[in-house]
């Protein structure tokens, strides 16, 4: 049996969201690697240096 990859939901109306369009179009790739990371649990470990 073949690992199943971990895996979040977005939805398609995402896109339009006009609160991510508050974001700059360069960020909004960054919102979504943050997602990746969250889904992965790399955020929930202690010991993460701090973002800002």
């Amino acid at each position: 049996m073949s690992k199943q990859l971990p895996w979040f939901r977005v939805y398609t109306r995402m896109v339009d969201d006009d609160k991510l369009k508050l974001l700059a179009f360069e960020d909004r790739w960054h919102f979504v690697a943050l997602l990746c990371l969250k889904g992965e649990g790399l955020l929930d470990r202690g010991g993460m240096p701090p973002v800002c």
